[in-house]
């Protein structure tokens, strides 16, 4: 089940160092990093980790670093009905990153443009060959502003970050080949900005 914040969880998860929600957007792929062209950002937003009620150990241990989760959404000319949303959540360890991925479904919160119109489902491994090495697959149906669709979602780790694409279109939507290289673009930027921090502080 993906859930959503109440404003209030909402307003009260904006408070935190600027510097933390900056390093957590930057994660984020960018338009020009999408496969196919004619992306454009068409919103974003950053919020505290561990302020929903009934946040677990691990999103709490989150909060007490100060880590920001970021989501960015693009849509794709011309046909103004192809869909990218992706989101980062920086944990305090590894440990606690891979311990998210069993219910990591209950950590995404979803665009509020849409509505759930079905029980969402992990994708086994054989069903999706195309998109196999990702420890988390994942499709819902929703209700969105172009109709119903079926976003088609992948996640992981890198490092201590976890990291989910999802990718809806209209009618037919994406297909697993087609998502595949999105969420290995987002889990290289990841990779990026950690290596140059790491090296900006060792340096």
């Amino acid at each position: 089940m993906v859930r959503r914040m109440t404003l209030l969880q909402y307003g009260i998860a904006q408070i935190g160092r600027p510097s933390a929600r900056k390093s957590s957007l930057a994660m984020l792929v960018e338009p020009t990093d999408l496969p196919g062209g004619g992306w454009r950002t068409i919103g974003e937003r950053s919020f505290r980790i561990g302020f929903r009620i009934g946040a677990s150990e691990v999103a709490r241990s989150a909060r007490h670093t100060g880590a920001f989760a970021s989501s960015r959404y693009f849509e794709q000319a011309p046909a103004m009905s192809r869909y990218c949303w992706l989101e980062v959540m920086p944990y305090a360890s590894a440990a606690d990153a891979k311990s998210v991925l069993p219910d990591l479904e209950t950590s995404i919160v979803r665009d509020p443009r849409t509505e759930a119109t079905g029980v969402g489902r992990r994708i086994e491994p054989q069903e999706a060959p195309e998109v196999a090495d990702y420890p988390f697959v994942y499709e819902t149906p929703i209700s969105g502003r172009n109709g119903p669709s079926t976003p088609r979602m992948v996640g992981g780790i890198v490092a201590h970050v976890v990291f989910v694409v999802s990718c809806s279109e209209a009618g037919p939507g994406w297909s697993w080949s087609e998502v595949a290289p999105v969420g290995a673009a987002q889990a290289l930027k990841i990779r990026t900005i950690l290596d140059a921090s790491s090296q900006s502080e060792t340096g």
